[in-house]
């Protein structure tokens, strides 16, 4: 299956189980594979037939400036879900990266994959 990369694409969330951490926002990292059929895009070289990368990070920055989250987990799954709804996507794998809240550690993170349900 063919899939979109987006590498490390950074958001400004409010992420952290307590509260201190979400008293400001935070930089966070996503790296996005988006995985759809790209023939009909690459032989036909149309935006519409495939997925317009600047508007699903625009998507996401929205939620990441609208809602904050406890866990990284979290944010990984609302983010997988929130693609899934609004782009014709078989899957998604993401990885999610925090870099501060610890000084042990230069960041931590969640890779999860999530495909489509049928029904």
């Amino acid at each position: 299956m063919d899939k979109i990369i987006l590498k490390d694409a950074e958001f400004s969330a409010y992420i952290g189980v307590l509260a201190s951490e979400r008293e400001k926002k935070q930089k966070i990292t996503l790296e996005l594979e988006l995985f759809l059929d790209l023939k009909a895009a690459g032989v036909n070289d149309d935006l519409k037939q495939t997925v317009n990368y600047l508007q699903a990070y625009l998507l996401l920055n929205r939620m990441f400036t609208e809602k904050q989250f406890k866990l990284i987990e979290g944010a990984a799954q609302s983010a997988a879900q929130l693609l899934l709804q609004n782009f014709p996507l078989a899957k998604v794998k993401l990885r999610l990266k925090k870099f501060e809240g610890f000084k042990f550690a230069a960041y931590a993170g969640v890779e999860i994959t999530r495909e489509r349900e049928n029904g």
